[in-house]
């Protein structure tokens, strides 16, 4: 085996390890640590070798079903944000500075 080649497999197993842990965030509903499993890419200075393409779609299906996960809590966190105005009495006064609870009180 060349050291081309093990280097795709070495980025390779990275990719899919990183996969492991962002499919077990999207589980426990921790969407907003994704990007840091998912904003990273592998570097190799040589041609991708053929023989591991099947390993390649099987990550990129991965990702993609975890894009869906993604979505559907985007727009989950839409609808909520959307909604919340309707909480508010009407004619309700709408604050525009922070406000502070004394919670020693």
């Amino acid at each position: 085996m060349s050291i081309a080649t093990t280097s795709w497999d070495d980025a390779l197993d990275a990719v899919e390890l990183g996969l492991d842990r962002a499919e077990s965030l999207a589980r426990a509903g921790t969407l907003d640590d994704l990007v840091d499993v998912l904003g990273t890419r592998p570097e190799v200075g040589s041609p991708f070798p053929a023989r591991l393409a099947s390993r390649a779609q099987a990550a990129l299906e991965r990702t993609r079903a975890l894009e869906e996960v993604v979505l559907a809590g985007l727009e989950v966190t839409t609808r909520a944000l959307g909604a919340d105005h309707l909480r508010a009495p009407a004619g309700a006064p709408v604050r525009h500075t922070p406000a502070y609870v004394d919670a020693r009180a």
